[in-house]
């Protein structure tokens, strides 16, 4: 039995973390955007209403990002078994490159950036406000033959 299992409550206002974290699992709830260096958890929850950047590596057997924008930048990456992003956009959600707009917008880049051994999620979140549409650019992600282990 899960005691532990409510919403994340976010905070009124920003929530920035400039070193490493290390901890079992991890949650955050940001009232506008989220920005991490380093985390090493079990488990990373993060709900951010604004942009959510990512400025190091996070090792987490589960990572949930939900954000109305993300920013997977060049010192940061998502790695572990199973990683779910999901936009909380109103306006668009726009994957890969190539493509025009504002919203939430991951790169082909950005997501090279997700290395997972059990398969990720790009999620539209409608039911919490999100443009229940994604738009789709130019990817060229490389996956692993079965069995590899990449």
């Amino acid at each position: 039995m899960a005691i532990l299992q409510a919403n994340l409550v976010r905070t009124g206002g920003s929530i920035t973390l400039g070193g490493p974290v290390t901890t079992r699992n991890f949650d955050a709830g940001a009232g506008t955007s989220f920005t991490a260096g380093p985390i090493t958890a079990k488990s990373v929850e993060v709900d951010a209403g604004g942009l959510a950047t990512v400025n190091g590596a996070i090792n987490a057997g589960f990572t949930g990002l939900r954000s109305s924008d993300i920013d997977i930048t060049s010192t940061g990456s998502i790695v572990g078994e199973h990683a779910r992003l999901t936009s909380l956009n109103s306006t668009a959600t726009l994957v890969g490159d190539g493509l025009t707009g504002s919203g939430y917008a991951l790169s082909d880049a950005e997501l090279d950036r997700v290395r997972t051994t059990n398969g990720f999620e790009i999620v539209v979140d409608a039911a919490r406000g999100a443009a229940p549409k994604m738009t789709i650019g130019t990817l060229n992600y490389a996956v692993a033959p079965a069995g590899t282990g990449g």
